[in-house]
């Protein structure tokens, strides 16, 4: 089917080339380094969208979510203008810009990219890597007006992360993956700063994530969340579920706030 020349992918010219080898394409690329030359970009442009079954297309990002470079699979479809046809909610991100520190021109796709990328380095589950994918889908339905802000970003996405789950028939993790990574991401990116009650309810929910916090926080520190402690969050959850049937709401807000001051000093961190 393609040949492989200086670390650049080429499409045998005297092959039949099927719509769903794309897909299988995209497939590879996420596994390598190895780039789509031109020649071959051409090729797969052209080549016309042929029905085909959504369970074939499931398997294959299920397997490119836990390959080496998963966002590459995206990368590929968005380069041959098919992203919308099997995953519009992402497409829908292409173009749409957000606020970005380095002051470059980043768009919300740009940042899902550089999200998957940064949760890779904190050993993820394909959870994980669902997670760093959808969490920011609301942003592509954002009123134009807005823009480049996306209040309230975290809500819209959740119906858009749960269509997209449908869509692929995709098992309950993925979609308590989805769930949570939408709409509580804003919150969990506070962590280290919100009131007592707040973290208690935040953390009960972000334990339901497959693999538990741990998990969750691949994925948020991929969403470039510097100032969280992972170690922290286990130790407050732990704190949580150790007392949390022993007093009220009152007293147990309390007894986690006088542990959050406890940590505080003990490790020296800076927090309201």
């Amino acid at each position: 089917m393609y040949t492989i020349k200086n670390k650049a992918l080429y499409i045998n010219t005297n092959v039949n080339i099927q719509y769903i080898d794309i897909y299988k394409i995209a497939l590879f690329l996420s596994s390598s380094e190895i780039q789509l030359s031109m020649h071959s970009i051409n090729i797969l442009q052209k080549i016309p969208f042929e029905e085909i079954q959504i369970e074939e297309i499931k398997k294959l990002l299920i397997k490119a979510l836990d390959e080496k470079y998963p966002y590459r699979f995206f990368q590929c479809l968005k380069v041959l203008n098919i992203l919308n046809h099997f995953f519009p909610e992402i497409s829908h991100l292409i173009g749409v810009p957000q606020k970005n520190a380095y002051g470059f021109k980043y768009d919300c796709f740009d940042h899902t990219v550089n999200c998957m990328k940064q949760t890779l380095k904190h050993n993820p589950t394909k959870y994980s890597m669902w997670a760093a994918l959808v969490h920011d889908l609301g942003k592509g339905i954002t009123d134009r007006d807005t823009l480049p802000n996306h209040y309230g970003h975290d809500k819209r996405g959740i119906i858009l992360a749960q269509k997209l789950a449908d869509r692929f028939k995709l098992d309950l993790n993925f979609q308590i993956a989805g769930f949570l990574a939408t709409s509580m991401h804003m919150k969990a990116h506070k962590i280290m700063i919100i009131r007592p009650g707040k973290l208690i309810s935040l953390l009960n929910e972000i334990n339901k994530f497959p693999g538990g916090i741990s998990q969750y926080f691949a994925f948020l520190k991929g969403d470039g969340a510097r100032n969280i402690d992972l170690s922290f969050a286990l130790a407050m959850y732990s704190f949580i579920r150790n007392i949390e049937k022993k007093y009220e709401r009152d007293k147990l807000c309390q007894q986690v706030s006088f542990e959050k001051q406890r940590i505080q000093s003990y490790r020296g961190m800076k927090w309201n």
